[in-house]
């Protein structure tokens, strides 16, 4: 009898690495000060779980729930992020939007490395509920992410300094000439 191995990584585990990696990283992120970011990644654990709820009838949809629910919650919470200052630096804001970048292209490349495995006789893929369509959100959700870093930055930079003309004073050109 041919038997194979079963994958160590399952659906399930990938699940719960996502959500926790979301609670802890969007709380790490409020407290670095990045406030929309980590309101996005909290928002995407929210919008999960409704997502699921919506559609918990349906046990076959509760994976595509959650995702589309969590890229919902995700950019309902880096809007709402946006609207809160962030007490982080320009340059942490960059480097979290950049780090965000990275991070979002290797866990892509992965899932869709881990979505080409096959199990069984049959040759089916392990992880089925790992296709292009939940990899494309997964994407859209990082890059809203680092979107999310880099426009907290360009708010926060300093303002070049804008000469204003003194209440009471006329300006040089609006004098009389004489």
């Amino acid at each position: 009898m041919l038997g194979y191995a079963r994958p160590f990584l399952t659906e399930d585990l990938i699940s719960t690495v996502w959500i926790i990696s979301c609670a802890v990283g969007g709380l790490v992120l409020l407290v670095i000060g990045a406030r929309a970011a980590g309101l996005a990644l909290l928002g995407a654990v929210i919008g999960a779980i409704v997502g699921v709820g919506l559609v918990a009838s349906d046990f076959d949809m509760l994976p595509q729930g959650a995702m589309v629910g969590a890229t919902i919650g995700t950019f309902v919470g880096g809007l709402l992020g946006l609207a809160w200052k962030p007490s982080a630096s320009v340059a942490v804001l960059r480097a979290l939007g950049w780090v965000t970048i990275g991070v979002g292209v290797a866990s892509v490349l992965a899932g869709r490395a881990a979505s080409q495995q096959v199990c069984g006789g049959d040759r089916h893929s392990c992880l089925p509920e790992i296709d292009g369509g939940s990899l494309a959100l997964f994407a859209l959700d990082a890059a809203w992410v680092a979107a999310l870093c880099f426009v907290q930055a360009a708010r926060s930079q300093p303002s070049e300094a804008v000469e204003h003309t003194p209440v009471g004073r006329p300006d040089l050109a609006d004098a009389p000439s004489g």
